[in-house]
């Protein structure tokens, strides 16, 4: 099965910023904590100059006054270096919605809260989600290899929908 839409760190913003996030950052360093897996944003960008384990990924303002940004520039421990100098900062990494079925999943309830109707279904190859959009007589679907692209891919078609609707509801 063939789709245009490619999973990964573009499609994840896209997302993110539908769902109503608050990008911040395009180059944050994000890895995975060795000991439990999970991929977070590091608390200071000086710590990870040259680390492998680590990439420059999209990072958002927490909701709840919980996040720190701008960074805040933090003297090391002692106090006297300024190369210990650290910028401190309380984001997170755009989650993986395009290939994290976990983080999908908060982008499916998106498409429930926009589409109640909307179903996902198994089809040879891949998955695919009716979001029955307006007009009623067209069949929308949209499909993809993966179960999380596809969720990606019905938040996208329905974002779109409602934008050009509120366009043409609105025109200048």
């Amino acid at each position: 099965m063939k789709t245009t839409l490619i999973a990964g760190k573009d499609v994840d913003v896209q997302i993110a910023k539908i769902l109503g996030l608050e990008i911040v950052c395009m180059d944050w360093p994000c890895g995975y904590d060795p000991e439990c897996g999970v991929f977070h944003a590091t608390p200071c960008k000086g710590w990870v100059r040259a680390s492998p384990d680590y990439e420059l990924y999209p990072v958002y303002l927490p909701k709840g006054g919980h996040g720190i940004w701008p960074p805040e520039r933090v003297e090391g421990a002692s106090g006297s270096e300024p190369e210990e100098n650290l910028w401190i900062a309380n984001v997170e990494p755009v989650p993986h919605y395009s290939t994290d079925l976990a983080s999908a999943i908060a982008a499916m309830e998106w498409v429930w809260q926009h589409r109640p109707w909307a179903s996902i279904y198994r089809i040879e190859g891949g998955y695919g989600i009716d979001t029955d959009m307006p007009p009623w007589e067209d069949n929308h679907c949209v499909y993809a290899e993966t179960l999380p692209l596809t969720i990606c891919k019905a938040v996208l078609a329905i974002h779109k929908c409602e934008k050009d609707e509120h366009e043409d509801d609105n025109p200048d």
